[in-house]
C-alpha cells in the first residue's frame, strides 16, 4: 500500500518501497543531481547510515547545511537496551512463566494427594 504522501507529492520527492529499490532510486537521482551539484551525496544509505535508517536523502550540499550530523550514530542507551536489557528481560519472562507452570503442576499433584 502506497502512503498518501507519496501519491500527492507533485515533485516526486517522496518515494516508498523496499530498501534495495529505494537505494537504486536514490543512486539514480544522485546521478541526475550531480549534473548541477557535483558534490551531491546520498545520506542515510551506505557508510553514513546508522545501520538501518528509515530515510534516505539525496543532498546537493554537505549534511551539516541541513542540520544533519556528518557521522550519525545511535545513542549508547539504545545499544544497551537492544543488546543487553531486552534479551535479559525476555529470559526472565520465560523463566517466570516456567516457574509459574511448575508451581501449578506441583500444586495439582499435592492437591490430589489430599495433604
Amino acid at each position: 500500500m502506497i502512503p498518501s504522501c507519496e501519491k500527492t507529492c507533485t515533485a516526486e520527492a517522496i518515494a516508498f518501497g523496499t530498501k534495495s529499490a529505494m537505494t537504486q532510486l536514490a543512486e539514480k537521482r544522485l546521478k541526475e543531481v550531480r549534473m548541477n551539484f557535483p558534490n551531491a551525496q546520498l545520506y542515510g544509505v551506505h557508510p553514513n547510515g546508522v545501520g538501518g535508517t528509515h530515510m534516505m536523502y539525496v543532498l546537493p550540499e554537505p549534511p551539516e547545511v541541513y542540520g544533519l550530523p556528518v557521522n550519525p550514530k545511535t545513542p549508547d542507551s539504545i545499544s544497551l537496551w537492544k543488546d543487553y536489557i531486552r534479551p535479559i528481560g525476555k529470559i526472565a519472562g520465560v523463566g517466570a512463566a516456567a516457574g509459574l507452570a511448575g508451581l501449578m503442576v506441583l500444586n495439582k499433584l499435592i492437591g490430589n494427594k489430599g495433604v
